[in-house]
């Protein structure tokens, strides 16, 4: 049997008997440490009566301490987990310990000829021996396992932070891991140097390839996780240069998330290049918003829909229920949801948010008093070609559920809505448009609140899947134009702000979510080649093939006769309302509901530009979708 799988075997058989071996650990080290208290004091030249005297109070002293040791939980530590928090504990305890046994001496023994420097003394060396035992315990687990020769791969960490630190720990004490960690790189000037745990930092990440050939490297990992997405293109770049192998360790919020671990070090994603500093949240005001609420989310089984809900579950509702009309993507959500969804009562809805008998029947069964409402048709080619159920479902199903949740007296309304409602060129960017109006005249007390944001990296259909299935296929990645810009997002980046604003909404609000700067396209499609290890339009073509119908090369966020307000958060704007007619929009929305009822397509079209005057008609004859521009971006 080898050294590694013995003492793999050997640390099994003392965690199955960790707590006895533990009580006889520390009893061991408080003898230990009485014994020491006396011997020191008398310069390991004990008198004979001092030897009677240590003999008759050494119970008292250990069982005492042993009762300090339970009180402040240093019996239940993991000795290979010891840190300064273990160190806290122990001196707290001992102090406890060296007052009990104090006031003992001083009620039974009347303090007659006990040396009070033994007190003092036993004091340091319970600390000093219960705290150095579980060190070097710690420091024997993180002795490196041994590998046979040339199975040991040469590891180059790029960041000599904490994340860097632990996983340098990590690998060292994990048999499974056969790399040898040969240098850290960072971009800290104070650090370079430096040595982390015995292993040098030896350069910055602009020297990346010339540490790679120098120290000769066979891997890397990036240990960046709150390094912003500019940043990690810099990172990447070098270690392409480098020619070796690299994974990256998952952003911040994956590993609060609980969507990775701290070592679930992973190929690099696109993800990981649009980083930006993570969002801070008032999870005090969203608490208060969503504790103990009944909770319904429309479009349940999408992507923002999905979200909404494993984010709502963190903040306890009295219940959840999700809805969608997807029957097997809402089954897949109920299987998603079951790890999060702990002792929270969730329930499953199918139904079409244009059925009002099924939606008012679960409006009175759930009783809801918080609407997410993230149901819609979205994407703008099929509007374009589909006009009529396209103002179905994204104008009157969202008139339906927002006047239920009115009728119902649910407390507050929220509508996910997207940029692409500003100044639209688009039938779907207009139908988000009108919606946003359609909640505005609504005459109950419900709070309705729209919150409106872009791009999401990772939902279904965004321009990321798509633009990585036509690299698998072996190009070419086709992109409308080489100046369209989108905003982009996370997923849970997007809803955590969607909840915030939800939280700090208040009647008739339109907020609007700081994406930071738009990204090229083009360029989201150059990183995708390089993340595949390709070279672009030269291994992957890149071709052009013009903007399609209902599409604009920018996207914005307001609109002319809007105006954007600061909020108490950064990273959400508040937009101040365009001047609306109710009469006049109530009477053009009631002809749209009859041109939809006709399924009037030609009619649909005309109507939009009178409720949307900034939305451009374009001739219905463009609306014809080519099979390639259907394919491309």
């Amino acid at each position: 049997m080898t050294s590694a799988r013995l003492s793999h075997a050997m640390w099994h058989w003392l965690g199955s008997h960790r707590a006895p071996l533990s009580a006889v650990a520390n009893i061991l080290i408080l003898t230990a440490a009485y014994v020491g208290a006396f011997l020191l004091r008398f310069d390991f030249a004990l008198p004979r009566y001092f030897q009677g005297l240590l003999l008759v109070t050494l119970p008292a002293s250990v069982g005492i301490h042993y009762l300090s040791f339970l009180t402040f939980n240093i019996t239940r530590g993991w000795w290979r987990y010891v840190g300064v928090g273990d160190f806290l504990s122990a001196v707290k305890a001992a102090g406890a310990g060296a007052l009990a046994m104090s006031a003992w001496v001083l009620v039974l023994h009347r303090g007659a000829n006990f040396p009070r420097s033994v007190i003092l003394l036993n004091f340091i060396l319970v600390v000093g021996l219960t705290i150095g035992v579980r060190l070097a315990v710690r420091l024997w687990r993180q002795v490196p396992h041994a590998h046979a020769p040339g199975d040991r791969k040469r590891l180059l960490i790029v960041g000599a932070g904490d994340t860097g630190e632990a996983l340098l720990r990590e690998i060292r004490q994990s048999p499974r891991l056969a790399y040898q960690v040969v240098a850290f790189v960072d971009d800290e000037p104070s650090k370079r140097g430096a040595y982390i745990n015995g292993v040098p930092v030896a350069d910055t990440s602009e020297a990346i390839p010339d540490v790679v050939r120098r120290l000769r490297i066979a891997e890397i990992v990036v240990a960046t996780p709150s390094a912003a997405g500019n940043e990690m293109r810099r990172i990447t770049a070098r270690c392409r240069e480098s020619g070796v192998p690299f994974r990256v360790m998952p952003a911040t919020w994956e590993v609060l998330s609980g969507k990775a671990g701290l070592g679930a070090a992973r190929e690099v994603d696109i993800h990981d290049l649009l980083r930006r500093p993570r969002v801070e949240l008032d999870t005090v005001g969203i608490g208060r918003f969503l504790l103990g609420k009944r909770v319904l989310v429309t479009g349940a089984a999408g992507s923002i829909g999905a979200e909404i809900c494993r984010q709502v579950l963190r903040f306890s509702p009295a219940q959840l229920v999700c809805l969608d009309h997807d029957e097997n993507a809402l089954f897949y959500l109920g299987r998603a949801l079951e790890p999060v969804t702990g002792n929270h009562e969730v329930r499953y809805r199918l139904a079409d948010i244009t059925d009002e008998p099924r939606l008012d029947a679960i409006f009175r069964t759930f009783q809801p008093e918080v609407v997410f409402h993230a149901a819609a048709h979205k994407h703008v080619p099929m509007i374009e070609a589909n006009a009529v159920e396209g103002m179905r479902n994204n104008v009157f199903g969202t008139q339906l559920v927002a006047t239920l949740a009115g009728r119902h007296e649910a407390e507050a309304f929220v509508l996910i809505s997207t940029d692409k409602a500003v100044n639209p060129s688009s039938l779907m960017g207009a139908s988000k448009r009108i919606a946003e109006l359609v909640v505005r005249t609504l005459p109950f007390t419900t709070r309705y609140t729209t919150v409106r944001f872009g791009n999401v990296l990772g939902s279904q259909g965004s321009v990321v899947p798509l633009l990585k299935e036509q690299i698998a296929q072996g190009g070419p990645v086709t992109i409308t134009h080489p100046e369209m810009r989108r905003y982009f997002m996370t997923i849970p980046e997007a809803v955590e702000l969607v909840i915030q604003a939800a939280a700090m909404g208040k009647k008739d609000e339109i907020f609007l979510l700081d994406m930071g700067e738009p990204v090229k396209i083009v360029d989201l499609a150059t990183d995708l080649i390089q993340l595949s290890g390709l070279r672009p339009g030269i291994d992957i073509e890149l071709r052009f093939t013009g903007i399609r119908p209902g599409e604009k090369l920018y996207e914005e966020l307001y609109t002319d006769a809007e105006e954007s307000d600061r909020t108490t958060h950064p990273k959400i704007l508040a937009a101040r309302h365009a001047h609306l007619d109710p009469a006049r929009f109530s009477t053009q929305l009631a002809e749209l509901a009859a041109a939809v009822a006709a399924c009037d397509d030609a009619w649909v079209r005309r109507l939009v530009p009178q409720l949307v005057p900034e939305y451009r008609l374009r001739d219905p004859a463009d609306n014809v979708i080519p099979i390639s521009a259907a394919r491309s971006l």
